[in-house]
């Protein structure tokens, strides 16, 4: 109950509780399980132990016992497999050794259970879904085959049989059915994730069945997580806000409203809403601390912890708070260190270990310590590159080697090596592109795509390949600007798509391909220009057009085509004067508006309309004087004071304005805060002005 302020507060929604009963009690109520045979048994307790749940929960309590009882388990597996090859000849032998396989696996089950009350839970609900899967003997012929990787085949088996048990009991009560059926769903879906995690279904595919299961019966709180999961995962951010709105209706536990606080507090993160995100995870690691200050801490609670330190840290230091970021990496990081220390092993937690590497890795180069975050960068890749190379099944694992293949070729990059660069963001694309063919609708996939595509667009041009890197740069904005259209409220997906767009008109100008560089800032300014309007207060929108519409004057300007590149420049104009509305004592932005209108103050000059030139410039040295008047050892903002009143100077044909500027000039040169660059300023200055 202590969450739902909270929760209302990430979603802005009100949530109630529903007090539905469990529909897998329900559904056990009106099915009976028949007697299960010897057999039966030896394909449960294998289901039971294979399951992907049952060996992520050994991952988090591996000691010496759990690593006993896996070795003595392989070894019986192997007895087990050569009986059965010998033929008949070895048929009693065999199936003593599968029952005694059978009862070892049990015991390793019922051993993590005694440990891990959530995982006790979650074994206890599959182990009914497999004991009704293995009632019947089609049931039980289509988990022979799941267990022996035939999952295709087995999935359309069960589904044949559910088809034919709903229309079996078509004639009783509509609602008992309906939970009945989605009972029997559930149970499939349980196989169908884990397919989904191998590769074998898609994103959409598992949509499709939970959104029939939640149809069915939507009183069950973990059904709505799950969904919220897979919408977020497809990008579909509005509906996984639903879903998580409809998990915590559905929540009768703590843990449960736990649950849906981090789901909301995930499609914050995931959208850009960092200020309701951080809200939310600083909540969720307050509750987390206190649990894990108790003594003795479960390894789940230890795992959930590390879990939201990571989302915090990465929130501060997108806020741009670097030092509160890298302590709460470091936070993070002993706790992926200390729970890999249990079974060094174990997938997630050494992708954990990489995965905060290369965020601490960031955070480091950003202070100015490169060999740092050289050194984090080439630890994480090092974790990443041998978990994807020993199973390349395991798509968590591919996606943490291509990022941490960006990382390093950034390492590259610092170090003079671009030739290492391009191959390493050619091969962090290429990962990316395979995982995109299995599993299309994965959102988060592609947008880190555009990332590489990206980075390798850049590397590309340094290395002179002019039709690569357009290409690539070509593609990204491609990726960027569907994720946009599809969720144009994304602040994520938005900004990629304007960093795209820019870039991939830049390169087109430094082509010389001015026309097309014109219309692709137009095609982005058209969309962002809907944004703005839609809401007065978007300042990320004002920002981009602002700058869009100002390279949009330059580029037209190049052309000769003054009258359109004023228009233009007072349209970024616009923009600058809606943002410094909003934050009147942004400094930058008034930085930005000058040197915007020193521009417009050009364009018009040459236009001949000297008048509206003569009053730009004056407004723009205004600004010029008030900056430097706030912050006199600012030396960007003295350096603007030059082209400011030398404008004033060409405008008004008054010297006086020239001495300003050459007084300036030389007071930087002596205080030595006068680039190297601008030196050549004070001879003209003098000559401007006349002196020797």
């Amino acid at each position: 109950m202590r969450y739902r302020p909270l929760i209302a507060s990430v979603l802005v929604c009100s949530f109630a509780m529903s007090g539905a009963a469990s529909p897998v009690a329900v559904a056990q109520s009106v099915i009976s399980v028949a007697a299960i045979s010897i057999s039966a048994e030896s394909e449960i307790a294998s289901a039971l132990y294979s399951w992907s749940a049952t060996q992520e929960a050994s991952e988090r309590s591996a000691d010496a016992r759990i690593r006993s009882l896996r070795t003595q388990i392989d070894g019986l597996r192997t007895e087990a497999t050569r009986l059965k090859a010998s033929g008949a000849a070895q048929g009693q032998a065999a199936e003593a050794a599968r029952a005694e396989l059978a009862k070892a696996e049990e015991r390793f089950v019922a051993e993590l259970a005694s440990r891990d009350r959530a995982y006790a839970h979650e074994i206890a609900v599959f182990r009914s879904t497999v004991e009704r899967t293995a009632s019947t003997p089609e049931g039980l012929a289509a988990l022979e085959l799941y267990n022996q990787g035939e999952r295709f085949k087995a999935r359309e088996i069960l589904e044949e049989l559910q088809r034919a048990a709903s229309e079996a009991r078509r004639g009783a009560s509509q609602v008992r059915d309906d939970i009945i059926d989605a009972s029997e769903l559930r149970d499939l879906a349980a196989y169908e994730l884990d397919m989904r995690n191998r590769g074998e279904l898609t994103t959409l595919d598992l949509i499709a069945r939970y959104e029939k299961i939640t149809a069915l019966d939507p009183g069950v709180h973990r059904d709505w997580i799950e969904l919220s999961r897979l919408y977020r995962d497809a990008g579909q951010f509005d509906a996984a806000g639903v879903a998580a709105g409809n998990a915590a209706d559905t929540a009768s536990a703590t843990g449960d409203l736990d649950l849906s606080l981090q789901e909301l507090a995930e499609i914050a993160f995931a959208r850009g809403y960092m200020e309701a995100a951080l809200k939310g995870f600083q909540t969720l690691q307050g509750f987390r601390e206190r649990r894990v200050s108790k003594d003795a801490p479960s390894l789940t609670e230890l795992y959930d912890l590390a879990v939201v330190h990571d989302r915090v840290a990465e929130i501060l230091r997108v806020r741009g708070d670097k030092q509160a970021a890298l302590d709460t990496y470091r936070k993070s990081l002993r706790m992926w260190e200390e729970l890999s220390t249990r079974d060094p092993s174990d997938v997630g937690r050494q992708l954990g270990i990489a995965q905060t590497l290369n965020k601490m890795g960031e955070v480091l180069q950003a202070q100015g310590d490169i060999a740092g975050a050289e050194q984090a960068h080439l630890d994480g890749l090092i974790i990443t590159q041998r978990l994807a190379t020993s199973d390349p099944t395991n798509t968590s694992a591919v996606q943490a080697h291509a990022i941490s293949l960006n990382y390093t070729g950034d390492v590259f990059i610092s170090n003079g090596d671009s030739e290492s660069a391009q191959k390493a963001y050619e091969l962090s694309a290429a990962k990316f592109e395979a995982l995109i063919d299995l599993d299309p609708s994965n959102a988060s996939w592609r947008f880190n795509h555009s990332l590489a595509l990206s980075k390798l667009g850049e590397i590309l041009e340094a290395n002179s390949d002019a039709v690569g890197s357009l290409e690539a740069f070509r593609q990204a904005l491609a990726l960027t600007e569907e994720l946009a259209f599809n969720d144009p409220v994304n602040k994520v997906w938005t900004g990629g798509y304007a960093q795209s767009s820019f870039k991939f008109a830049s390169l087109l100008e430094r082509q010389g391909d001015l026309n097309r560089a014109v219309e692709v800032h137009r095609e982005a300014i058209a969309f962002f220009e809907i944004l703005a309007n839609s809401d007065a207060a978007d300042k990320e929108s004002l920002r981009v057009l602002a700058s869009l519409q100002e390279k949009v004057g330059d580029l037209l300007a190049v052309q000769g085509n003054v009258a359109a590149s004023i228009t233009a420049f007072r349209n970024s104009r616009a923009a600058f004067d809606a943002l410094i509305s909003l934050d009147p004592d942004d400094r930058e932005l008034k930085y930005g508006l000058s040197l915007l209108i020193s521009k417009l103050g050009h364009a018009l000059w040459a236009d001949g309309d000297q008048t509206a030139a003569r009053q730009i410039f004056f407004e723009n040295l205004e600004i010029a004087n008030d900056l430097f008047a706030g912050e006199p050892t600012n030396a960007i903002w003295q350096r603007n004071l030059i082209p400011s009143n030398v404008n004033v100077a060409m405008a008004t044909n008054q010297i006086e304005y020239i001495l300003v500027a050459l007084s300036n000039a030389e007071e930087m040169a002596d205080r030595g805060t006068l680039a190297t660059e601008d030196a050549w300023m004070i001879a003209e200055l003098k000559r401007l002005a006349g002196l020797p």
